[in-house]
């Protein structure tokens, strides 16, 4: 009977010691680290979008340090240069867009840009992101205007960005935006609407600070207020 307890215990031992390591989620304290040192680091100024990735080793602890190893090789002229020119930035770490200017009062929203392949024979700047090396512990997809009812969460519109955020296949991501996208003095996204960007990736708003947008299910009135 001790020898049948000992070989049990052993057994559970070696099932613990094989399970693959958990990792947790962001905090709200390393979202506000992330997006703050992107915005002081390449200054970019209205609405944009960008998806940055870090290895397991960084998502660890998201430090300063951490951020600015995952960043470093990141060439801030040549940012600058991709959103005045309205190009998209694809680098090691990270990639950016702003809107597209397509005439006739039309734009390509930022978040599609990133999200949908330019060409039928090609995969997304984020696709390409996340298939190049090294490796993503974790990710953090971020829009400065909150996704829009019209287009980028209308289940029923080819510009809906929604199923695509599958694309960042790792369990510690959040999707972080910054204002309440309004147009003519409408509110342009929903609570119904934004549940379903949650259910994809962890939704949050980070201002001054970070607050999370979903608990349980429930919804943080503070995610849309203006």
């Amino acid at each position: 009977m001790k020898y049948q307890a000992q070989t049990s215990i052993l057994f559970l031992l070696l099932c613990y010691w094989s399970r693959p390591p958990t990792v947790s989620g962001f905090t709200e304290e390393q979202l506000q680290r992330v997006t703050g040192y992107v915005q002081r680091t390449f200054g970019i100024r209205g609405q944009h979008a960008y998806a940055v990735k870090f290895t397991p080793a960084q998502c660890a602890a998201l430090s300063e340090n951490d951020i600015a190893a995952a960043l470093n090789g990141e060439n801030i002229q040549n940012v600058k240069n991709a959103m005045n020119s309205q190009s998209i930035y694809s680098g090691t770490q990270m990639v950016m867009a702003t809107y597209k200017d397509l005439g006739n009062n039309k734009r390509e929203h930022s978040e599609h840009r990133l999200l949908y392949p330019p060409s039928r024979s090609s995969v997304s700047p984020a696709q390409d992101l996340m298939n190049r090396q090294p490796a993503a512990g974790c990710v953090l997809f971020y829009t400065y205007n909150s996704p829009c009812n019209a287009y980028c969460t209308n289940p029923n519109g080819r510009f809906n960005i929604v199923d695509k955020l599958s694309v960042f296949g790792t369990n510690n991501k959040a999707f972080v935006f910054n204002q309440v996208y309004q147009e003519q003095n409408i509110n342009c996204c929903h609570e119904t609407r934004l549940k379903s960007v949650d259910k994809q990736m962890p939704l949050y708003r980070c201002t001054n600070n970070c607050i999370k947008c979903f608990n349980n299910n429930r919804f943080n009135a503070l995610c849309l207020r203006a």
